[in-house]
């Protein structure tokens, strides 16, 4: 979620009215995120722990969280938001598919003491630019091919000019020993571990550069 259309969603709703009302009371509005792909883990996103932070968004009301909670381990999602907000539950009053049970519960916790005493948010911010420098040297050999690199930390996206096909890339990709999903047909997405080692790094970027070349 952007500034913008965050703005333009309130302007949008103070203009529209349902039986002659205003749909919604502006100054009741709690400014409200999604952080699934990235929360904590988006210690994948130089030094910060999620995403909205790292574009000047105001601190949410509520934002919700998943996948990486559990490091991959099991289901698990989370609710978090301002004390005031949170008052207003009553037990049994919010429902969750993955949450809510002490597995899960424990195995989160686990994950954000990790994070924290492995300093991951300074080592996806250092691997992020290894790996994004040695993928822009590879982009350099063929502009023709590759429009751009771009990405946060260790998310990272190829995008190829619209001649060439993503799906043939991401293949390309696979017959050199890294799986690398494409999207919207002209983008690969690369998104490593965040304890990858250099070694790994430099086979993503090695597989890259074969791959462009197969192209």
């Amino acid at each position: 979620i952007a500034r913008w259309s965050f703005d333009v969603a309130l302007k949008y709703a103070q203009e529209r009215y349902l039986y002659g009302k205003p749909i919604i009371d502006l100054q009741a509005i709690a400014f409200a995120l999604a952080d699934s792909n990235t929360m904590l883990e988006s210690s994948r996103w130089l030094n910060y722990n999620f995403a909205w932070q790292l574009y000047g968004l105001e601190k949410p009301d509520l934002i919700t969280l998943g996948k990486a909670m559990s490091s991959g381990v099991i289901p698990v999602s989370c609710l978090c938001g301002k004390k005031e907000i949170m008052d207003l539950f009553e037990p049994h009053g919010e429902g969750s598919t993955f949450g809510g049970y002490p597995l899960a519960a424990f195995v989160g916790l686990l994950t954000i003491h990790e994070l924290e005493k492995r300093d991951i948010t300074n080592l996806a911010a250092k691997n992020g630019k290894y790996l994004k420098d040695k993928l822009e040297e590879i982009a350099r050999k063929y502009p023709e091919k590759v429009k751009e690199i771009r990405g946060k930390g260790m998310l990272i996206g190829v995008e190829i000019n619209p001649q060439y096909d993503g799906h043939e890339l991401s293949m390309n990709m696979m017959k050199h020993g890294v799986y690398a999903k494409e999207t919207h047909e002209t983008n690969l997405r690369i998104a490593p571990p965040i304890v990858i080692e250099r070694e790994g790094m430099d086979k993503i970027a090695s597989a890259l550069d074969a791959s462009l070349a197969d192209l």
